[in-house]
């Protein structure tokens, strides 16, 4: 699956889904680090077919951003059943983040 760009207000319903992981991308624009970050999501996106992956524009969804405490970006948070269960602030190259996400999905309830 691709990245797919998202509202804050869809977010609820995007990530609501209770067996699958949801991975939701906190990026900004003007924000070199998340400009790195997508394709490597893209790419990720592509061999992990049994997550969903979302990005929101912080500067478009503010009230979202602060509502989930979105201090810097990229910041990717992982949803699963609706329920933030890990947090990933900062740029991962596509080896790191992998190996991250196949850690979250082997420990998370």
């Amino acid at each position: 699956m691709a990245l797919r760009k998202i509202s804050g207000k869809e977010l609820p319903a995007v990530t609501a889904v209770t067996d699958r992981f949801s991975l939701v991308d906190f990026s900004a624009t003007w924000c070199g680090p998340c400009k790195m970050l997508h394709p490597v999501l893209e790419q990720v996106s592509g061999e992990m077919p049994d997550w969903d992956f979302y990005e929101i524009d912080i500067d478009q969804n503010q009230s979202e951003a602060a509502q989930y405490g979105i201090r810097g970006v990229p910041t990717l948070i992982v949803f699963k059943g609706g329920k933030e269960i890990d947090r990933l602030v900062g740029f991962r190259d596509k080896p790191s983040l992998l190996t991250q996400l196949q850690a979250i999905a082997f420990s998370a309830p």
